[in-house]
């Protein structure tokens, strides 16, 4: 049995090639009750969802398919489906920022420390083409 990340690459991969885009859901969560963030969804028709508290965003607009597949591309140029961060116990006041893939019934989570998206530049990079994609401004 192929293991789901195996799938979620697999799926990524053929969207990329033949731009059946339909199935794919793309989750960007930094969302916190207490310091505020960001959720946001983009699905493969292109519809953007999203959920904000304390934090400026942008007015959604439909995501193009040309801008689906680069999102896609740059899923699969940093291996957005693999966790890179091992687990340890949180430093207080400490949150996670998030990226959930779903393609077809498959899907991949991973997870990096707020505070070291920069440093890190993969997850941030991820969710700032999001936001440029799904936005008509950002803030």
């Amino acid at each position: 049995m192929e293991k789901p990340e195996n799938s979620v690459t697999s799926a990524l991969e053929s969207m990329s090639k033949n731009g059946d885009i339909k199935h794919l859901k793309v989750t960007y969560n930094d969302l916190h009750g207490f310091h505020g963030g960001l959720t946001l969804s983009i699905y493969g028709s292109g519809k953007v969802e999203q959920q904000n508290l304390r934090c400026a965003v942008g007015t959604p607009v439909e995501v193009t398919s040309e801008n689906l597949l680069k999102l896609i591309e740059l899923l699969i140029e940093l291996e957005a489906w693999k966790q890179l961060v091992p687990e340890r116990m949180p430093v207080p006041d400490e949150s996670r920022a998030s990226l959930t893939i779903e393609t077809d019934g498959q899907s991949s989570l991973l997870w990096e420390w707020f505070n070291d998206l920069s440093a890190n530049n993969r997850l941030k990079r991820v969710a700032d083409l999001m936001k440029e994609i799904a936005w008509d401004r950002v803030p």
